[in-house]
């Protein structure tokens, strides 16, 4: 698709030859007029409301040019190609946001942005996530902008999506971990993992089990005196959740076990006793 008002009514020349090959063949060709989207430029950005749930707005990115890298860079994921949409938001006070996409015909994935038309920089990029949460009090208030295109290709097609405030945990970030009390039997806590973000590497390395890609919550608890400690675990509506122990302080860690897979753990360390992990 392509757009260039300053040539209405001129007279261009078409030119076709082979791949790679000077030897050619046969063809189909057409030229057509198409409907753009509303929202093709970051100038004309459709406006989507930051709810207290997930409603669904449905859109087109069909037919759709690609920004100009003197407006906004590129998105860093999703193989982009050209052909985006945009929209805009305003950042909840709390600084809390939830991103969901579902897809029609389109491949459709996000890259959102702060600043204006002409003077951008990516918050985060979304390649094959149809949900992602994010956490920045440092924005509350701002305007930001949410560019959808397709994976690895220009063309577009029809997609949904919603932008809401979600319910972080409390203990998602290492810094408001939850105290755990080391009992003499196994007494199961309740808690949820849904809409955590992901802890910075600068606080603690990345665990090395459990396919980690994100969304973590945090515990604390005093090894025993004896170095003795069984961790259990369940898992409920829909988690399948991995755990990494860690000995240290925030921003300072080294991992001690990770448990992949595995619902029962036994760890004895004497020269863990007394320390918080």
């Amino acid at each position: 698709t392509y757009f260039n008002p300053s040539l209405a009514g001129q007279t261009l020349y078409l030119r076709v030859y082979n791949y790679n090959n000077e030897e050619g063949g046969t063809y189909s060709i057409c030229l057509w007029e198409p409907t753009m989207p509303a929202h093709d430029l970051c100038a004309n950005a459709i406006p989507l409301t930051v709810g207290s749930t997930c409603s669904m707005s449905s859109f087109t990115n069909a037919y759709a040019l690609a920004e100009a890298t003197s407006v906004s860079p590129n998105p860093t994921c999703g193989f982009y190609a050209g052909g985006d949409v945009w929209h805009t938001f305003v950042m909840p006070t709390s600084g809390k946001l939830r991103v969901e996409r579902t897809n029609g015909t389109a491949n459709a994935q996000i890259a959102v942005y702060q600043g204006t038309c002409g003077s951008m920089s990516q918050l985060f990029c979304m390649q094959l996530d149809g949900d992602r949460t994010y956490y920045n009090p440092s924005l509350a208030g701002q305007t930001l902008y949410m560019r959808v295109y397709n994976y690895n290709n220009e063309e577009g097609g029809t997609y949904s999506v919603c932008v809401w405030e979600p319910p972080i945990p409390v203990n998602d970030n290492c810094a408001n971990a939850i105290p755990v009390t080391v009992g003499g039997t196994c007494s199961m806590i309740s808690s949820t993992n849904a809409y955590a973000t992901s802890e910075s590497t600068s606080i603690a390395p990345n665990p090395s089990c459990g396919f980690y890609s994100g969304g973590d919550i945090w515990y604390k608890l005093i090894m025993p005196t004896t170095g003795n400690l069984k961790i259990d675990r369940t898992n409920s509506a829909g988690a399948n959740a991995q755990w990494a122990m860690y000995t240290g302080t925030c921003g300072s860690f080294s991992q001690i076990v990770c448990a992949q897979l595995t619902s029962s753990t036994t760890l004895a360390n004497a020269s863990l006793a007394g320390q918080t992990l």
